[in-house]
């Protein structure tokens, strides 16, 4: 037997079968949206949160988002914190109401600190991006870490990402290699470049450049087939240019020393190859010292 219609309880209770079979037959969206209705009507808090979800994604019902809102708000301010997570997001996007990222934030932290794991991560957001709040990385982490404890993914790879990046947390690319770890666990493609990229690191790029420069300077230049050094004596607009000497001191105190020479007599100066050689920068010469055992 049908329940009465002042059994909003027993509405909610048909509604959630009519919703879980809706899969299979599609005209039990609106059944159940009926009967969500009607407990919603009666002041019940989580069938007021279901139909405004109905509204909002237009399951049973024709999407409308200012009813989403309408439904969602009584079930928030009852304190449903599905519902304070579902007007937080309406909010933060402006769906069905004027973006105010400020109410955003006011709903967010509502439904967090019930423990909410989306609205944990979404106030994460919030305060890593400044909006409605002042930016505060370190806030943020603390958001998205509860979110991430909860195996909330978005979470977890954020977190990850303050840690590669040492935002609100001391840089860590092993506790980031454990965020990501988990994701990649989970088949997350992302957190899989993730590891790879973390396990070459930039220490690996400065210790295969170390060595690359170590190789170039003891092997045998013409053996190696390097490639050769271009003297332009015209630019592009075909103007006359000198060759910069300064990188080669020796060959400029050699040149000084020849054009010092008394006119007359000659101006003699041979060039061979290996010859004349520039220092390599200082910054490459201290990735050599650090990196190469």
């Amino acid at each position: 037997m049908a329940p009465e219609q002042g059994d909003a309880e027993a509405q909610f209770a048909i509604g959630c079968i009519k919703l879980a079979s809706g899969r299979d037959s599609p005209e039990n969206y609106a059944e159940a949206a009926k009967c969500f209705s009607k407990a919603a009507e009666q002041g019940h808090a989580k069938a007021q949160n279901q139909l405004g979800y109905m509204y909002f994604v237009g399951q049973g019902v024709p999407k409308d988002y200012a009813k989403a809102v309408q439904w969602c708000r009584k079930s928030a301010d009852q304190g449903s914190s599905m519902a304070q997570s579902q007007l937080g997001y309406m909010y933060a996007n402006g769906l069905g109401l004027v973006r105010n990222d400020a109410e955003a934030v006011r709903w967010y932290r509502l439904a967090a600190e019930q423990g909410r794991e989306a609205s944990q991560y979404n106030l994460g957001v919030m305060y890593s991006a400044g909006r409605g709040v002042t930016q505060d990385y370190k806030e943020a982490v603390k958001w998205y870490r509860l979110a991430a404890d909860q195996g909330y993914a978005g979470a977890q790879h954020s977190l990850a990402l303050m840690y590669e990046n040492g935002q609100g947390v001391a840089q860590d690319n092993s506790e980031a290699k454990n965020w990501y770890r988990k994701l990649a666990e989970q088949g997350d493609a992302d957190a899989q470049a993730a590891l790879k990229r973390l396990d070459v690191g930039l220490t690996g790029f400065f210790k295969r450049l170390a060595q690359y420069y170590a190789e170039f300077l003891s092997t045998d230049f013409k053996k190696q087939r390097l490639p050769r050094r271009r003297l332009e004596n015209s630019d592009a607009k075909g103007r006359l240019v000198g060759i910069p000497l300064r990188k080669y001191a020796g060959f400029q105190q050699k040149l000084w020393e020849e054009l010092a020479k008394p006119i007359g007599t000659g101006l003699s100066l041979t060039i061979t190859r290996g010859s004349w050689r520039s220092a390599l920068p200082k910054a490459i010469m201290e990735a050599i010292a650090a990196h190469i055992d």
